[in-house]
């Protein structure tokens, strides 16, 4: 596994310096920052296998202030979500067995068949939508939940 990361980063250094734009690799000033962020993606690759866990956050809904939910990742590949309306006394409380990881796309699903996904990101994790695509605009940044 080692082998194959630092392969990946040489041919990132290969790439980068090949380029007219190698200059702009870190976090000085100038830099894009994206060869930093591409090479760090490759370094937390092992992060897919410590993703038991219990991850927290406010997630937007259409009919109040939020749901405060809690989702716990145990390592017998179970799992529990607790999903408390923000502002009501309405908490939704569910289990499952066996959530599911493939490349860096985390999967729980539901006794009725329903899957919900996220993306795996360093030290936490990131709703998608139903197509299992990134959610995009003014409140993206609002599902996601954080490892505690």
């Amino acid at each position: 596994m080692n082998k194959v990361k630092l392969f990946g980063i040489w041919i990132l250094a290969v790439v980068f310096t090949a380029c007219g734009n190698a200059t702009t690799i870190g976090t000085g000033a100038g830099s894009t920052g994206k060869a930093t962020e591409i090479v760090r993606n490759v370094l937390d690759d092992d992060a897919d296998e410590n993703i038991s866990g219990t991850y927290m956050g406010i997630l937007p809904c259409a009919d109040g202030e939020g749901m405060k939910t809690t989702i716990v990742l145990k390592e017998d590949k179970s799992y529990e979500v607790m999903e408390e309306y923000v502002g009501k006394n309405v908490v939704n409380r569910s289990a499952g067995k066996p959530w599911s990881l493939n490349e860096g796309l985390l999967t729980l699903e539901n006794s009725k068949q329903v899957k919900f996904k996220y993306k795996v990101e360093k030290n936490s994790i990131r709703q998608l939508d139903i197509d299992s695509k990134v959610i995009i605009g003014t409140l993206a940044d609002k599902y996601i939940l954080k490892k505690q």
